[in-house]
C-alpha cells in the first residue's frame, strides 16, 4: 500500500466512526457551508459592480456637488460586510459540528482548540509593524480556504483520546463527581460511607428567611452521577433528580426516590450536610467506588 493509499484509507476509516446518522448531518453541514461561501463570493461580486456603476453614473454630477446620499447605501452592508462573512465561516461551520458532537453525546469538545488547529493563526501586527502583507494574506486565506467535515472528525478524535462518544461522556461524568467529592487543597475526601448511605460534608443550603433548600453546584454535579448510575442513560434524569437540578428552591429538606431501583432517598441537613441513602449496601459501595473514587 502506498502513501496515497494510506491516506484514503483513513479518511474513509474517520467517516466510518460516526453513525450515519452523524454522517449525514456532517454531509448537509458541509453542503450548506459550501453554498454559502459560493453565495457569498457571487454577492460580493454583484455588489462590487452595483457600487462600480453608481459611482461611473455620479461622476460628473460629484464634481459639481457630491454632498447627497448615495442609492445603494445601507447602514450594515458593505463589501467589507461581506467579505467578514466569508471570514467567519470557517469557524461557524467547525463551531456547529462540535456542538452537535456535545449535544448528541452528551460530551464536552473544544470547539476553539479544533479552529486553532484547523484554521490560520491572525499575525501580529502593531502601529511600528503593520505587518501589512502578512495580514493581508491572512485575510485573503480565510475567505477562500475550504474545511472538509472530515478534518473536523479527526480533531474530534483526538480529543476523545482513543475513546467512544459514550465512553468520553462516561469518563466526564465521573470526572465531574470525583472532583466534587474532594476536596484539592489538602487531598481529604469530602463525603463519608455508612452502610447504605453516602454523606457529603457540604452540599447544600438552608434560607433561614424563606425557609427553603437548595443544592451547590457540587452537589448537582454528584446528582448528575447518581442519574446515570440509577437509569445507565446519558442525559436523562428521572423526575425527582430532575426537580434537584433546576434553579428553583425546595420546600421539603427530604426527597423520596421511591420508583428508583438502586437510590433511596436524599436529605438535606442546616449544616449543609446531605446524604444519599442506597437500596442497598452494595450499591452505595459501588458507587463511591465508581464515580466518588477512593483517593483523590
Amino acid at each position: 500500500m502506498n502513501a496515497l493509499d494510506k491516506l484514503a484509507a483513513v479518511q474513509i476509516e474517520a467517516d466510518n466512526r460516526v453513525s450515519e446518522t452523524d454522517r449525514q448531518f456532517c454531509e448537509a453541514h458541509q453542503a450548506a457551508y459550501m453554498d454559502a461561501k459560493a453565495s457569498l463570493n457571487e454577492l460580493e461580486y454583484m455588489w462590487t459592480d452595483i457600487v462600480s456603476r453608481q459611482s461611473k453614473l455620479l461622476e460628473s454630477a460629484t464634481a459639481v456637488w457630491n454632498n447627497v446620499q448615495e442609492y445603494t447605501h445601507f447602514s450594515r452592508f458593505s463589501e467589507q460586510d461581506i467579505r467578514n462573512q466569508l471570514e467567519e465561516l470557517n469557524d461557524l461551520f467547525i463551531s456547529n459540528l462540535v456542538r452537535y458532537f456535545n449535544h448528541r453525546y452528551k460530551v464536552s469538545l473544544d470547539a476553539d482548540s479544533i479552529i486553532d488547529m484547523l484554521l490560520p493563526h491572525k499575525p501580529k501586527k502593531d502601529y511600528f509593524s503593520p505587518n501589512t502583507e502578512a495580514v493581508t494574506e491572512y485575510h485573503q486565506k480565510l475567505r477562500t480556504m475550504t474545511v472538509d467535515y472530515k478534518e473536523v472528525l479527526e480533531q474530534i478524535f483526538v480529543q476523545l483520546g482513543g475513546r467512544t462518544f459514550l465512553e468520553r461522556a462516561l469518563d466526564e461524568i465521573k470526572e465531574g463527581c470525583h472532583k466534587a467529592a474532594w476536596c484539592t487543597y489538602n487531598g481529604k475526601a469530602e463525603y463519608e460511607l455508612k452502610n447504605d448511605t453516602v454523606r457529603f460534608t457540604y452540599g447544600c443550603r438552608f434560607d433561614t428567611i424563606f425557609e427553603k433548600w437548595s443544592l451547590n453546584d457540587s452537589m448537582k454535579e454528584i446528582l448528575r452521577g447518581l442519574a446515570y448510575f440509577e437509569t445507565e442513560a446519558l442525559g436523562y434524569y428521572p423526575a425527582g433528580i430532575a426537580n434537584l437540578l433546576d434553579w428553583s428552591y425546595k420546600e421539603e429538606p427530604v426527597i423520596s426516590f421511591s420508583t428508583y431501583t438502586k437510590l433511596q432517598s436524599l436529605r438535606m441537613f442546616k449544616n449543609g450536610r446531605v446524604d444519599i441513602k442506597f437500596k442497598s449496601k452494595d450499591y452505595a459501595s459501588r458507587f463511591v467506588s465508581e464515580f466518588l473514587g477512593l483517593v483523590c
